[in-house]
């Protein structure tokens, strides 16, 4: 299990106007339920050919009903048809034993380590890629 101290260090690096400007720099999609926001994702173009999803969430008593797969899914048929050169997706996570399964389940692969800088601190994280299946017009 991954330390206490370095998932809070994860969750508190992000300010409300971390969230702004995520928003206004990058790819956002929330998913929501009756009203209420279940869960969102922030995804970047890094280049033509690659994309990095930077931050992917569900709220808590919504875990394990399909909604980090909604929202995979979206993310992928999102950069399919707005950067369709995109090849592969990229992310780092510092809690693999807590999502790495997931991860790997929706085909992403463990390709090393990444270190992410928090202001007060660095977090060892694990850094996981996806290539894209492209689809055919037809």
């Amino acid at each position: 299990m991954q330390d206490p101290v370095v998932i809070a260090a994860g969750i508190n690096a992000y300010m409300p106007s971390d969230y702004v400007h995520m928003g206004e720099t990058m790819i956002a999609f929330v998913a929501t339920s009756g009203g209420e926001v279940v869960g969102f994702y922030f995804v970047k173009q890094l280049d033509p050919s690659t994309a990095e999803l930077m931050l992917l969430y569900v709220k808590g008593g919504y875990k394990g009903k399909g909604i980090g797969t909604v929202l995979l899914d979206h993310m992928e048929s999102l950069l399919r048809t707005r950067y369709p050169g995109t090849r592969r997706v990229e992310l780092d996570t510092i809690v693999p034993g807590y999502n790495g399964k997931f991860y790997e389940k929706k085909g992403f692969c463990r390709t090393g380590e990444s270190e992410l800088r928090y202001p007060d601190r660095i977090v060892k994280a694990v850094r996981m890629a996806k290539e894209l299946r492209q689809t055919t017009a037809g």
